[in-house]
């Protein structure tokens, strides 16, 4: 993953490569994510195989009105340590093995993540952000010892169905002063309140 700051430089290179590299990361072991963020905060790109992909999930986010699909990824490192990896949005509805995976071979599924932002939520996970992208099965050699596992992939029954969600009818913003200009016997009445009164009984609102 490349990122550029205020202090990144820029040279021209007299003799550019002929081609551009298919993958270019920099990985993170899993049990150094968290005090890699600690030091400084980057973005991290991590190396594994599949063993789990959960269902869609619709979640709600404060500073959003509609519901926010996302997907869990689990993946394993060499020492079969697990890692958690949430995609969002598009990129957890277009998240696919359909042309990646054979129920009948059932072959491992390595994949390279490159561009995630580290999170720390009832334990170390992965988050997808704006520029990270997945490889699977990539030809670099650290993926070569990934190959020789056998892995019980857990997929769920619809992996590219996004689920139903009830869109919520946006809320109408108005002013103070256009609070103040409103009749509210200009609307029908939605629902009444209950409220107690001086001989116990109730009565509505």
């Amino acid at each position: 993953m490349v990122q550029f700051t205020l202090h990144t430089i820029v040279k021209h290179v007299i003799n550019p490569p002929t081609v551009f590299p298919t993958y270019v990361y920099r990985l993170t072991p899993f049990d150094q994510i968290e005090s890699n963020n600690q030091t400084k905060p980057n973005f991290l790109d991590v190396l594994g195989v599949i063993i789990y992909v959960h269902e869609l999930t619709p979640i709600h986010i404060q500073s959003q009105l509609t519901l926010v699909l996302t997907r869990n990824i689990i993946i394993e490192d060499l020492s079969y340590t697990p890692l958690k990896i949430t995609l969002w949005a598009n990129q957890a509805i277009s998240f696919s093995l359909h042309d990646v995976y054979d129920p009948n071979t059932k072959k491992t599924i390595v994949v390279l993540f490159v561009g995630c932002l580290p999170k720390f939520y009832k334990g170390v996970y992965l988050s997808g952000g704006s520029a990270y992208r997945w490889y699977f099965n990539p030809t670099i050699p650290e993926a070569e010892p990934y190959h020789t596992r056998t892995i019980a992939l857990q997929l769920p029954h619809a992996l590219n169905h996004p689920p139903t969600i009830e869109h919520k009818e946006a809320v109408e913003s108005k002013s103070l002063y256009d609070l103040i200009r409103i009749n509210p016997y200009d609307f029908p009445v939605v629902k009444k309140l209950l409220y107690p009164t001086n001989d116990g009984t109730t009565k509505p609102y």
